[in-house]
């Protein structure tokens, strides 16, 4: 006798695999991040020269100081660093307009109208997806390495340097859950992905105004 069946329909058991999904990625994001900033670094050495040098001198810095209060004010001062690194990850533009793009290139895609179109939208997406993660990777690593360092600084302490970097990471964490949002979406659902956009199925429409 077979294991009685858990979702009965399609898009039950679609959303049940983007759940799984979710799951996953947030019990291991540090090692998918990790995967990630290594092909974006190898893709792109040039370009990760400058901004690992800055990183190194900034973060040995803030090593160097004996005392917390002053460990945490520079370790603060890296974090409120990131918004601009996002904001140029962005190009400029409000999350919501990013991804609005980022999708339009992969309904392109789907249509057969973008450049890059050889024939599998999904590759296209997928090219397009992975090459964004992977920039992302190296901006969100960092948020997370400085709420650590505070929060090694605290102790039993919450201290507030700590509270404003943990929402500085959060704005990048959301903006990398939309990104797997829309991945899971583009590679996983058989429904066009003009007519999610159109029905507002992803994160970023519930979560960004355009």
């Amino acid at each position: 006798m077979g294991r009685p069946r858990i979702h009965h329909t399609e898009e039950a058991r679609k959303a049940a695999a983007r759940a799984n999904s979710k799951v996953y990625y947030d019990k291991n994001k540090t090692k998918i991040n990790r995967k990630r900033k290594r092909a974006y670094r190898k893709a792109h050495p040039e370009r990760m020269k400058a901004v690992v040098v800055t990183s190194k001198s900034s973060s040995d810095a803030a090593e160097g100081l004996d005392s917390p209060d002053a460990a945490a004010a520079a370790w603060l001062d890296r974090s409120r660093r990131i918004p601009l690194r996002l904001e140029k990850y962005l190009g400029g533009r409000k999350p919501a307009q990013f991804f609005q793009d980022l999708c339009n290139q992969l309904i392109s895609a789907e249509i057969g109208t973008h450049p890059s179109y050889i024939e599998d939208p999904k590759a296209v997406a997928r090219q397009h997806i992975t090459e964004h993660q992977a920039a992302l990777a190296g901006i969100q690593t960092s948020a997370n390495k400085y709420c650590t360092k505070l929060l090694q600084l605290s102790g039993f302490e919450l201290r507030p340097e700590l509270t404003e970097a943990r929402e500085i990471a959060r704005t990048v964490d959301t903006v990398a859950q939309c990104l797997q949002n829309i991945e899971i979406f583009a590679l996983e659902d058989e429904i066009p992905f003009s007519v999610l956009i159109q029905n507002r199925k992803l994160m970023f429409q519930t979560t960004y105004m355009l």
